[in-house]
């Protein structure tokens, strides 16, 4: 299998933590959901063809740089209690990404289309938020390890490294009973499994199928 690596970088980013409603927080970094949504922009399917040609690929991403978030405060009003009130948003500002897609046969082919030009531009979570840039770093092999350096189940960590930071947030997946997530900022985590991974400039970044994840949002 092999993966075809992207970096992209977006002006403003805001990836929705689920569960949450009061306070709007956002992952460090877009889920494998949201990755294949950014591919099937620049590619240009439509959400059902998206769901046809990506049913057997793997997707991951993993941050680049620090994380800087900034909040942003809304005044709304609540129809259902005839109130106003104050919501906060927390953006995510000039975010850098490796964003994966990997599958045994046509990311030779997905490469080229995206060299060529977007069909449509990726978003960073929100339809407002576009990228400030992309390219294709490169294709490689997928290989399998037990050190990972962007996100995983926390019930699949066994051993975070010396110097790793790290967030916890829920995420509604079926990998494991536990819907806590480790999200990796610096380091690495070691897990209790071999992983599917892409290795690229010093990052090793977990690749997942979609069926382990809730489809929610524009993938319902």
């Amino acid at each position: 299998m092999k993966a075809l690596i992207v970096e992209i970088g977006f002006f403003e980013a805001f990836f929705k933590v689920h569960y949450t409603k009061t306070s709007r927080l956002t992952y460090p970094m877009p889920l494998p959901t949201t990755v294949a949504g950014m591919f099937g922009s620049m590619l240009g399917f439509s959400r059902k063809k998206a769901r046809e040609a990506f049913a057997e690929c793997l997707f991951g991403s993993g941050i680049l740089g620090e994380v800087k978030r900034c909040v942003e405060t809304a005044t709304c009003i609540y129809a259902t209690h005839r109130r106003v009130g104050a919501e906060t948003t927390h953006i995510l500002s000039e975010p850098r990404y490796y964003i994966v897609v990997a599958d045994e046969q046509r990311v030779e082919r997905w490469r080229e289309e995206i060299e060529k030009g977007l069909k449509f531009l990726p978003f960073g979570g929100q339809n407002d938020f576009f990228p400030k840039y992309w390219h294709v770093i490169d294709v490689v092999d997928v290989e399998r390890s037990t050190e990972i350096m962007n996100y995983l189940p926390a019930s699949w960590v066994s051993e975070i490294l010396p110097n790793t930071k790290i967030e916890t947030f829920p995420v509604m997946h079926r990998l494991s009973d536990d819907n806590n997530f480790i999200f990796v900022l610096e380091g690495a985590v070691k897990t209790n499994r071999e992983m599917p991974v892409a290795r690229i400039n010093g990052k090793i970044i977990a690749l997942y199928e979609l069926n382990g994840f809730y489809q929610i949002g524009e993938w319902k």
